[in-house]
């Protein structure tokens, strides 16, 4: 496996800073999750030095900027959405998507993957997910990836994202951990993922319904360049 895409497996489901992006996390809001989220892209060009070149002891004066420029980076958004049936201390299913969207978000969709999640426990260990201004909505399960699927892509599509059928199977299988936290320190409900490195740590927002046991959310990572 290339540098590259090992990195990006493991910012995928370990969090870490994608090697590309650029700017903070942003909570999103909760969304649906068919996947119309669209794109478009914006350009960063970088430039090139032309060399001065020495001839028998004299000096050709070199030219800065001018004539070559460097390859054309186009800026995406980058993160992952989701929709669950939770019954809380009991089950999860779902099913979530990493996306990357052209033009900051505002264009059309370049690679949209998607899977299934389901628990394959409980976890009692997520401080972050007790609630101590109220008594809320709470839960922590171990998740594991199944059925991994390209479902949308366009323009630089999900190579992009260095998402091949070798980073896909490698994704089929895996797992990763997943809280709610219905009152965040009073404040809001929030979806809580497990650092391998930092624990449980608080990533977006989210929404449940613990009449219907729907759980939702759009978690933000932040602007990714790419070709």
């Amino acid at each position: 496996m290339n540098l590259r895409r090992a990195g990006l497996l493991l910012a995928l489901l370990a969090g870490l800073p994608l090697a590309g992006c650029s700017g903070g996390e942003k909570a999103g809001d909760s969304a649906d999750t068919d996947g119309t989220s669209e794109i478009d892209s914006g350009t960063a060009d970088g430039g090139a030095t032309d060399g001065g070149t020495t001839d028998g002891g004299t000096t050709d004066g070199g030219t800065t900027g001018g004539g070559d420029t460097g390859p054309d980076y186009l800026l995406g958004l980058y993160g992952a959405q989701g929709s669950a049936e939770v019954i809380p201390g009991l089950e999860y299913s779902g099913t979530e998507f990493i996306y990357l969207i052209a033009d900051k978000g505002d264009g059309e969709v370049v690679c949209q993957v998607s899977y299934d999640l389901s628990s394959t426990g409980l976890r009692d260990d997520c401080e972050e997910c007790l609630c101590v201004k109220k008594e809320c909505e709470t839960f922590a399960f171990d998740l594991e990836v199944s059925n991994v699927r390209i479902t949308a892509e366009s323009g630089s599509g999900c190579e992009a994202l260095g998402m091949d059928e070798a980073a896909l199977a490698e994704l089929e299988g895996s797992t990763l951990s997943y809280g709610y936290n219905g009152d965040y320190f009073g404040h809001a409900p929030v979806l809580i993922w497990e650092d391998p490195e930092l624990g449980w740590t608080v990533v977006a927002f989210a929404d449940f319904d613990p009449e219907t046991g729907v759980f939702t959310y759009n978690w933000e990572r932040g602007y990714y360049e790419y070709r």
